[in-house]
């Protein structure tokens, strides 16, 4: 059965076909899942601009929880201690908590503040990209 670009299912409607989506497991060990086209939505920000969001369907939000879920407790030993994002309990708010307590506790000379705009919006620019 062919599946469509991206499926607007709910979690409800998934439930209800449940018997018919027990063989998730299997494609993805099989290697034959194949993720669906994410929905495009584009979110307005503050300065006019626009924010692109893609909306994951319902089936590749599972495959991308079961592989955060195996993946996160292997790599979370890697990160060092003050190192703060997208890791589990951990949040902006707590690195900002380091830094005022850092530089309350610490003779620091200068702080660095960076903000990358819109660095993953437009293609890479790194030259390795684009050897061939």
């Amino acid at each position: 059965m062919r599946r469509p670009a991206y499926e607007r299912l709910t979690w409800a409607q998934y439930e209800k076909g449940l018997e018919a989506n027990q063989d998730l497991n299997a494609r993805v060990h099989a290697g034959a899942y194949r993720a669906l086209a994410s929905r495009r939505r584009y979110i307005p920000k503050a300065d006019g601009r626009y924010r692109p969001l893609g909306i994951a369907a319902l089936e590749d939000k599972i495959v991308q929880a079961a592989v955060a879920a195996i993946l996160t407790p292997v790599y979370e030993a890697e990160f060092l201690g003050f190192s703060y994002g997208f890791r589990p309990e951990r949040g902006q708010h707590d690195a900002l908590d380091a830094l005022a307590y850092g530089l309350g506790k610490r003779r620091i000379n200068w702080v660095l503040d960076a903000d990358i705009r819109s660095f993953l919006d437009v293609e890479s620019y790194c030259p390795l990209a684009y050897a061939g």
